[in-house]
């Protein structure tokens, strides 16, 4: 994955901010809790870039959030509309167009090293019958990218809100992320063991968390603990 080739990168020499790297075909692309993302030779858009941010990591989800909008927004400027679905899903509609997974070190309470992998799905028309609801650019727009200078449009937008990030606008980051949040406001069906339920999405926390209404009780949930159901 690009995701773990900046990794070894960083383990032999230091990377300046915002390095990316780019790869045509990632063989073990990984997804969120050790999922895998499936990408096509050619097709796909599947980039990783270099943070060092050096901030509180009570400052991560801030980070996350950004990262999320700037995709959102390089999405918006190729010509389609998008949600962010929690914790780093970009969907157009019901349909997952992208996924985030942001890997960071530590040292003490500093966000030392920050690799952001991004994977869109760009060309493609075929998809694997076990993914739920996959869906690329091309078949929403009928038309065909070219996939680099799709990867510069990315850069532009993710960096300008990491930049935003490290200015510390984060009131404005969670106001125009909460207006982007998939079924935000809204009833949606959950899952939490063996237990489903129906809830109002009320927030994203500023840890991450998401916070759900039902039968007049506010619960959160971090990562993992609870699923959307289709």
């Amino acid at each position: 994955s690009t995701n773990d080739c900046c990794w070894e990168l960083l383990s032999d020499k230091s990377l300046p901010d915002g390095t990316v790297v780019w790869s045509p075909l990632q063989t073990q692309g990984k997804g969120q809790r050790g999922k895998s993302w499936l990408s096509e030779e050619g097709k796909s858009l599947s980039f990783s870039i270099v943070f060092k941010p050096k901030v509180n990591v009570s400052e991560q989800y801030f980070l996350n959030k950004a990262i999320s909008l700037g995709v959102c927004e390089g999405v918006a400027f190729l010509g389609v509309k998008s949600k962010i679905k929690w914790p780093n899903d970009i969907y157009v509609g019901n349909k997952k167009l992208a996924g985030i997974l942001i890997e960071n070190s530590l040292r003490g309470r500093l966000l030392q090293d920050v690799i952001v992998g991004v994977g869109v799905n760009i060309n493609q028309e075929e998809f694997p019958k076990y993914l739920p609801n996959p869906v690329s650019l091309k078949q929403v727009l009928q038309q065909t990218f070219d996939i680099e200078v799709v990867l510069k449009e990315f850069c532009y937008y993710i960096e300008k809100r990491y930049m935003q990030f490290m200015a510390g606008h984060f009131e404005k980051i969670d106001a125009d992320y909460h207006n982007v949040l998939y079924r935000h406001q809204q009833m949606q069906t959950f899952q939490v063991g063996n237990e489903r339920f129906e809830a109002q999405i009320v927030a994203v926390d500023k840890a991450g968390k998401i916070k759900l209404l039902h039968q007049g009780h506010t619960a959160v949930y971090a990562m993992g603990e609870v699923e959307f159901v289709s």
